[in-house]
């Protein structure tokens, strides 16, 4: 038996999952209130997990493998001259310093050599924090388990994929895990984890029951309220600069009203920017019946997020049957693969990906033929369902990107810590 153990900051969650070749697999999610990896992190996760072996008692003194969220790693390549090993070595040294600075001695890096032609070498790096290392390592034999091997979910996944299907090993392509709540985007180049990123949909808005606009489902608040704090900078600072011109001659101070007017005035496209989707300050008789007193009674404005209104010439008929409606939103996740796979033909490193591979549950198979069937019409890139996740158990099939530590020894282990 083996434990898996992830964190998922999205829905602050600490993932587990214990499995064993041949014998039945168990997951769960032990849900946090603490702000992930602080002190009350640890304190409450020693808990939790305590309060999980009281009531599986065998799990304990058995090998953990730990699985960073792939945010909390960092990727980076340097281009370097040619030169002779050694010296390559001192310069990437030297690269690095300049970089971070002091803060390298809290770093564990791992150094590779990516491609190399007549001119110039690229190489990568993987950055894992120390502290944050032993501090997971320190909480998992408090609770009586044995810390083995740290790696990140996106290369996680990426081992599973290449350890579970020969076919793969040595291909360059994308692999897109759909879990249910979000969905892990790994890069492979000829078999080596280039890249990863984290979409916060997975196949919980595959509905055959409305079509799901991605903006509204989306979580943009930080990026949002950047805008409201803006444009209210700016009309602070215009009615300011209308106040200093006061004492200015009539016919200027006439015209410079004018001006302030302009800019300040009650413009449709200033405080209900619908057009662009967005935040709008709701009025009183605007708001929902549910909302009427709240807005009623608040002193500072009040926020509604407003869809995004795109013309025609962009937009879908949306489809009236179940199935033309699961598709289309599927089709969400479809464009992230996409633009992925599209920018990884730009790098000077990256081979073009030859295919994208999609885990997604069985039921929802069909999605990738439909999805091919498009793709053969304009040339794009085919989809491949993840074939050998149809025989393992649930539990391990929602969790490949944990399970994928099985095979971290195997494959790219210069990604493991």
């Amino acid at each position: 038996m083996k434990l898996f153990i992830g964190f998922d900051i999205q829905h602050s969650d600490i993932r587990l999952l214990l499995a064993a070749k041949g014998a039945a697999a168990q997951s769960a999610r032990l849900h946090f209130i603490s702000r992930i990896f602080t002190d009350a992190f640890f304190q409450e996760a020693t808990r939790l997990l305590d309060d999980f072996f009281e009531g599986i008692p065998s799990a304990r003194h058995q090998p953990a493998f730990v699985v960073l969220p792939s945010a909390a790693v960092g990727l980076e390549t340097f281009n370097l001259p040619n030169m002779s090993r050694a010296r390559a070595q001192v310069a990437l040294d030297t690269e690095l310093k300049n970089l971070y600075e002091d803060r390298l001695k809290t770093k564990k890096i791992n150094r590779f050599l990516l491609v190399q032609n007549k001119d110039y070498s690229i190489y990568g790096a993987i950055y894992f924090d120390k502290t944050l290392v032993s501090r997971i390592y320190k909480m998992l034999t408090d609770v009586k388990m044995i810390p083995r091997l740290t790696t990140y979910a996106g290369n996680a996944l990426l081992d599973s994929a290449l350890g579970m299907s020969a076919r793969l090993r040595g291909k360059s392509f994308l692999f897109a895990d759909v879990q249910k709540g979000n969905t892990v985007i790994t890069l492979c180049n000829k078999g080596k984890t280039m890249g990863t990123t984290n979409l916060p949909h997975g196949y919980d808005i595959l509905s055959e029951e409305e079509v799901f606009s991605e903006y509204m489902i989306t979580d943009h608040v930080a990026a949002e309220i950047a805008v409201i704090n803006a444009r209210e900078a700016a009309r602070a600072k215009a009615l300011t600069q209308a106040g200093a011109d006061t004492y200015a001659e009539e016919p200027a101070q006439t015209q410079a009203a004018e001006v302030v007017k302009s800019e300040t005035a009650e413009d449709p496209d200033d405080e209900d920017f619908s057009e662009e989707g967005g935040l709008k300050a709701v009025e009183e008789g605007d708001a929902p019946a549910a909302e009427q007193e709240k807005v009623k009674s608040s002193k500072n404005k009040i926020y509604r997020k407003i869809p995004k209104r795109y013309p025609k010439f962009m937009t879908r008929e949306v489809p009236q049957t179940p199935e033309g409606v699961l598709y289309e939103n599927f089709r969400i996740l479809l464009k992230w693969m996409l633009l992925y796979a599209r920018q990884a033909e730009t790098a000077e490193y990256l081979s073009k990906p030859e295919f994208i591979v999609v885990n997604l549950p069985p039921k929802y198979s069909h999605l990738t033929e439909q999805a091919n069937e498009e793709q053969k019409q304009c040339g794009g890139l085919l989809l491949r369902p993840f074939v050998p996740a149809e025989k393992l158990p649930e539990q391990v099939r929602e969790n490949l990107d944990l399970y994928g530590c099985t095979y971290a020894k195997h494959y790219n282990a210069n990604h493991n810590y």
